[in-house]
C-alpha cells in the first residue's frame, strides 16, 4: 500500500526503502509503522540476499549466473541451513540443467551488464517448460497435444475450443513474407492450423470424448471454434441432436452447480439504504457532480468507508498529468500574482523543469508530455495577459468550506480552487484548470457539474475568506490540452448578475439534494441517469453493473427517483 502501489517514479530497492521511510515518518497510525517497519526490515535483508549481484559492471554470462545462484541461494535458504527448495520437482531439475549450462559457457556472448542478463535469462527460461504433477489423482492425466498424440484414455476432455484458442490465432512473420517462407523452403503458417485439426480429428475419435469451450473469455462473448460449429452443422444436417439438445449428465450436473434450487431468482440493482446518521455531512465540491450521477459511489466512499486502490507500479496516466500541470501552474501563480515579466515563458517554463524532474526516470513523459507542455506555455502565455486585464492579484489554490443550514442537521461542503483572479473592480473571477474535456456551459447551468457555480456561492458567503470581495463576476474553464489544440478558454458566465444567479440556483439545489438524501427512504442506486453512465466508475464491480444492466428488467431501475 506504501511502496508498490500508485506512480513508481523510480525504481529497485533503495527507492522502495526511501519511500516507505517517508510514509512511516508521516503516519501517526501504530498499526501503518509496525506495518512499515517490517517493510523496511525486509528491504534490508533484500539488500544483504542480492548483494553478489551489486557493484558488478559488465561480465561474462557464466560470471553473472554465479553470482544468480550465489544471491538465490541465500534468498532460499531456510531456518536450518539448507536451500533445497530451489532444485526441488520437476522445476528444480530444469533450473540445475539451465544454471549447468550456463555455468559452463562459452564467453562468445562476451560481457554484458546486469539487465542484459536479465533478459537473456528470462528468455532461456521462457523455453523450458514445466508441468506440475502436484495434487493431481492418479487417474487423471492434463496432457498437451503433443503429449495426447503418443497416449491413449479410455475417455477425453477436449478443452479449450473456441476460436483464438484451439485452433489458435495464425501470427505472421514480422520478417519474412509468404513469398519469401516459400523460396526459403519454409511451411506456411496456416500449417499450424493443419496440426492442430489433425490433433483435434484424433482426439475426437476416441471411445468416450467430451468437448468443451468457455462461452465468455474476459467477459465477452467467445467465437466456438471452428471444429465445433462444423460438428454442430453436421449434426443438424443429419437431423441429429446438436451439443445444446444432448442430455448428458454432465450438463445436468453443471445446471444443477448453477442453479442448486431451480430456476433463476432475478436479483434488482443494488439501492442501499443507510441509516441517516451514517450518512455524510461533508462533501467536497468537486464529488457534488458523482453524488448527482451516481449516489452509490458516495455511499461505498463515505459510508462503507471504501477506496480504490491504485494500481501496482502504476504508469503515468491522465491523472498524473492533470496533477502535473495544477501543480506547475500553481507555483507560476504564486510566483507572478500581478503582472508577467517580460519573460514569462522562460520563467514558465523553468518552473515546468523543476516539477517535470520527478518523471526523469519515465522516458514517455520526457518524450510526450514536455512537447505538449512547451506548447501549452506558448498558448498561455499569449492569452495570459489579457486574463489578467484589470486585475489587481491573481491568487492560486484557495481552500476554504462552507457550512450549510438544512432541515437536518448542518452540512459542510468543502472546496479548493484552482485560481481566484481579483479585479480592480471589487469582484472576482474564478478558473478551473482541466486537461480533459470541458464541462459544457450548458450543465453547468443546470447544475449537471456544478463546481464552478458551487464555489461562487461559497465565495459569496466567505468561505474562502473574508478578506476576498464577495462579488464574482467571472466564471471560467481554462483547458490545457498542447495537442493539435494547445488550450481553450470556455465563459460559463461573463457578469456580476448571471453568475450570483447562477450560484443561488445551485446553492439552492445542492441544499434540496441534502436534505432529499436525508429522508431514510432515499436510496443510494447505481448511476440512474443513463444519459450520464460512466463505464469506468470506481465502484461498479460492487454495485454489479455488468450483470444487471445488461438485459435486465425494467424492475431493477433502483433509483429511477435520482
Amino acid at each position: 500500500l506504501f511502496g508498490l502501489r500508485g506512480l513508481c517514479l523510480e525504481r529497485g530497492l533503495d527507492a522502495l526503502g526511501e519511500k516507505l521511510t517517508e510514509a512511516r515518518s508521516n503516519t501517526k497510525n501504530a498499526k501503518d509503522r509496525r506495518a512499515l517497519d517490517a517493510g523496511l526490515e525486509l528491504i534490508r535483508t533484500l539488500n544483504n540476499v542480492t548483494a553478489p549481484l551489486k557493484g558488478r559492471a559488465r561480465q561474462t554470462l557464466a560470471e553473472w549466473a554465479e553470482a544468480h545462484i550465489e544471491a538465490a541461494t541465500a534468498l532460499a535458504t531456510d531456518r536450518d541451513g539448507r536451500a533445497d527448495v530451489l532444485w526441488r520437482g520437476p522445476a528444480g531439475e530444469q533450473l540445475s540443467e539451465l544454471f549447468a549450462a550456463l555455468a559452463t559457457a562459452s564467453d562468445a556472448p562476451g560481457l554484458m551488464s546486469l539487465a542484459d542478463y536479465t533478459k537473456l535469462l528470462r528468455t532461456l527460461m521462457a523455453r523450458r517448460l514445466v508441468r506440475g504433477q502436484e495434487n493431481l489423482h492418479p487417474r487423471l492425466f492434463i496432457w498437451g497435444p503433443l503429449e495426447a498424440r503418443l497416449q491413449q484414455a479410455d475417455l477425453v476432455i477436449l478443452g479449450g475450443l473456441t476460436e483464438g484458442v484451439w485452433p489458435g490465432e495464425v501470427s505472421l512473420d514480422p520478417w519474412l513474407s509468404r513469398p519469401m517462407r516459400a523460396a526459403l523452403g519454409l511451411s506456411p503458417p496456416e500449417r499450424q492450423i493443419g496440426l492442430a485439426a489433425h490433433d483435434f480429428a484424433q482426439l475426437a475419435a476416441g471411445p468416450e470424448v467430451v468437448l468443451s469451450r468457455a462461452e465468455k473469455v474476459d467477459s465477452k462473448p467467445a467465437v466456438p471454434s471452428r471444429w465445433w460449429l462444423r460438428l454442430e452443422n453436421l449434426l443438424a444436417g443429419a437431423g441429429l441432436p446438436t451439443a445444446q439438445d444432448l442430455t448428458l449428465p454432465h450438463a445436468l450436473w453443471a445446471r444443477q452447480l448453477d442453479d442448486p434450487e431451480g430456476g433463476a431468482k432475478p436479483v434488482p440493482p443494488p439501492a442501499p439504504e443507510p441509516p441517516v446518521e451514517m450518512r455524510p455531512r461533508k462533501l467536497a465540491v468537486t464529488q457534488v457532480q458523482n453524488w448527482l450521477r451516481d449516489p452509490y459511489s458516495i455511499y461505498a466512499r463515505h459510508i462503507l468507508g471504501l477506496k480504490k486502490l491504485d494500481e501496482i507500479d502504476a504508469e503515468p496516466g491522465p491523472a498524473d498529468r492533470g496533477t502535473l500541470l495544477h501543480g506547475i501552474m500553481e507555483d507560476f501563480v504564486k510566483a507572478f500574482p500581478g503582472l508577467l515579466p517580460a519573460d514569462a515563458r522562460a520563467k514558465l517554463i523553468e518552473i515546468g523543469r523543476r516539477h517535470f524532474q520527478a518523471f526523469a526516470h519515465v522516458p514517455q513523459v520526457g518524450a510526450v508530455w514536455w512537447p505538449r507542455f512547451e506548447r501549452i506555455a506558448d498558448w498561455l502565455i499569449e492569452r495570459e495577459a489579457k486574463l489578467r486585464e484589470g486585475h489587481e492579484r491573481v491568487l492560486a489554490e484557495q481552500a476554504g468550506a462552507l457550512e450549510i443550514e438544512t432541515k437536518g442537521a448542518p452540512f459542510t461542503l468543502s472546496g479548493r480552487a484552482d485560481r481566484i483572479d481579483l479585479y480592480t473592480d471589487g469582484t472576482v473571477g474564478i478558473i478551473d484548470y482541466k486537461t480533459g474535456t470541458l464541462p459544457r456551459t450548458e450543465s453547468c447551468e443546470t447544475g449537471l457539474q456544478p463546481q464552478l457555480t458551487l464555489e461562487a456561492a461559497m465565495i459569496a458567503r466567505g468561505a474562502f475568506g473574508e478578506h476576498l470581495p464577495k462579488d464574482v463576476s467571472q466564471l471560467r474553464y481554462i483547458r490545457l490540452g498542447g495537442g493539435m489544440r494547445q488550450g481553450e478558454v470556455r465563459v460559463i458566465a461573463d457578469t456580476k448578475a448571471r453568475t450570483s444567479e447562477l450560484a443561488e440556483e445551485a446553492l439552492e439545489r445542492f441544499t434540496a439534494l441534502i436534505e432529499e438524501f436525508d429522508d431514510p427512504a432515499r436510496t443510494y442506486p447505481s448511476q440512474p441517469r443513463p444519459q450520464f453512465a460512466n463505464t469506468y466508475g470506481d465502484y461498479d464491480h460492487l454495485a454489479r453493473r455488468l450483470e444487471w444492466s445488461v438485459g435486465g428488467g425494467e424492475d431493477g431501475a433502483g433509483g429511477g427517483d435520482g
